[in-house]
């Protein structure tokens, strides 16, 4: 059962189109970047997955005291060094 969970998430890693910038509130500073929602939530349980997103898409400026940015992953880079490009 762990295995399937350990391949499941680098399966979702790598599928995942988009990476969450976390800034702070004046959008100045990067605290963190993220491989997705799910892994901000399951660090602060408390946050909301919509209200992330309203930031994101522009809806809300900042929420829990952070900027939100959502950045398209353009290039992969392989373990031998190679860039695969996505699209």
């Amino acid at each position: 059962p762990e295995i399937k969970k350990q391949m499941s998430r680098k399966v979702s890693d790598i599928r995942t189109k988009y990476e969450i910038y976390q800034y702070s509130k004046d959008g100045k500073t990067l605290i963190k970047k993220w491989n997705k929602v799910k892994d901000i939530i399951l660090e602060n349980p408390m946050y909301k997955t919509h209200n992330i997103y309203s930031v994101c898409s522009g809806v809300k400026p900042t929420m829990y005291g952070y900027k939100w940015v959502k950045i398209i992953k353009d290039d992969i880079v392989q373990p031998d060094g190679d860039i695969l490009e996505i699209g």
